[in-house]
């Protein structure tokens, strides 16, 4: 079966290939075990530094993810050293 776009040559990427490889997300991985309950697992994710602020100069921001219900919530922080006080 032919591919409908041709594969990616990362070579010509200006950022970092290993950063690209992370982010892939569409493997599952059938091993793993869901929560059964709410709270019971929360994903976290820091990022930024974003070189254009928002209105109010914060230039990252802290997802949470509840693994039970996918529920999500952002933050926008002006510094990573904030993320423990919004946690």
């Amino acid at each position: 079966m032919d591919e409908i776009l041709e594969p990616l040559d990362l070579k010509d990427f200006q950022i970092c290939i290993e950063c690209i490889k992370g982010k892939r997300t569409n493997e599952r991985k059938l091993s793993a075990e869901r929560a059964k309950d709410v709270l019971e697992l929360i994903h976290i994710d820091i990022c930024g530094l974003f070189p254009t602020a928002s209105w109010n100069g914060q230039q990252y921001f802290i997802t949470f993810i509840d693994d039970y219900f996918h529920y999500r919530y952002l933050y926008l922080i002006q510094e990573k050293s904030l993320s423990l006080d919004i946690f």
